[in-house]
């Protein structure tokens, strides 16, 4: 089995493919913390014979995990942004620096349409284009749903804040005053990437 690890700000979401035939048998996610460690919300480590690592963590995390995971496992890569790959010339005037998370979604992008506009909605909402031919332009990186939800309240009194709400008719205008917060939110991200795109 192979276990791959997806590190974010908020969450690590895992899953257990079969080595072989590349089905996924179980995925999940936990909190990300300072320590990865095993237990019942996390595959068994017995039967994994390699670990992929990505991650956006602190390099704190992302240690302390391969630490843990190359005592359980051994046979522990970690993905790392380049200069090149598969096709795709990173667009970064520091390629190291450009989020792997990103880098990933670019090529993976890339590898399916052949030139792509890559959008991931996580704790940041982030956007990178490669053009036909495997240039990565670079990209965008603006807060995420949640971090704008959150950045409203700080600065406001007497606004109506459900962090955990969801709505059907997210464009719609809002009716309450959550209602309002949460459309305004989806439509400022749903926006941006719209005009994002179109620019470019």
């Amino acid at each position: 089995m192979i276990l791959d690890l997806d590190i974010g700000n908020t969450l690590t979401k895992w899953r257990l493919k079969d080595a072989d035939s590349s089905e996924i048998r179980s995925r999940g996610a936990v909190w990300t913390r300072e320590e990865w460690r095993p237990g019942s919300d996390i595959p068994d480590l017995d039967i994994v014979e390699a670990v992929r690592i990505s991650s956006v963590a602190r390099r704190a995390v992302l240690e302390e995990t391969v630490a843990l995971l190359q005592r359980q496992v051994g046979n522990v890569h970690v993905a790392r942004s380049t200069p090149e790959a598969l096709g795709v010339a990173n667009g970064y005037e520091e390629p190291e620096r450009l989020g792997v998370d990103r880098w990933l979604g670019a090529l993976a992008g890339y590898q399916l349409a052949g030139g792509c506009c890559a959008v991931d909605c996580g704790s940041a909402i982030t956007i990178d284009f490669v053009l036909p031919g495997g240039r990565h332009l670079g990209g965008y990186i603006l807060p995420g749903l949640r971090l704008m939800k959150e950045s409203l309240k700080l600065g406001t009194r007497n606004v109506a804040i459900d962090p955990d709400s969801e709505a059907e008719e997210l464009l719609a205008p809002g009716r309450r005053t959550v209602e309002a917060v949460n459309h305004g939110i989806y439509m400022a991200a749903v926006s941006a990437i719209n005009r994002v795109y179109a620019e470019v």
